[in-house]
């Protein structure tokens, strides 16, 4: 049962995380499976990110890219992350955007 519990807890923490705001940093705690460290905790780190909306006309799209990636780099080089999540409105209107997105993507 504290399985389930867990994973519930670390779903529900994703969630409230993911719907704070665009770029955000958060932390989640979970109980390792190790017997041997009952009272241990590990810390996920994760960022989110959304509504890049490459290519939108009359946008500095790019250069949004560009500091997201950066951005992300320079969390991970110091506090780290364990992943990053992209999550919706990558483009805008157009699918020929994603391999230049890519490009910015491959870079993290």
């Amino acid at each position: 049962m504290g399985d389930k519990s867990d994973r519930r807890r670390f779903i529900k923490k994703s969630a409230m995380i993911s719907l704070a705001g665009t770029s955000s940093i958060g932390s989640v705690l979970s109980k390792p499976n190790d017997p041997k460290k009952e009272n241990a905790i590990d810390i996920i780190r994760f960022a989110v990110a959304s509504d890049g909306h490459y290519g939108q006309p009359n946008t500095a799209y790019k250069m949004y890219h560009r500091n997201v990636v950066d951005w992300l780099n320079e969390e991970f080089d110091n506090q780290g992350l364990d992943f990053c999540i992209f999550n919706g409105d990558i483009i805008h209107d157009n699918p020929e955007f994603l391999p230049e997105v890519q490009e910015y993507f491959s870079k993290l």
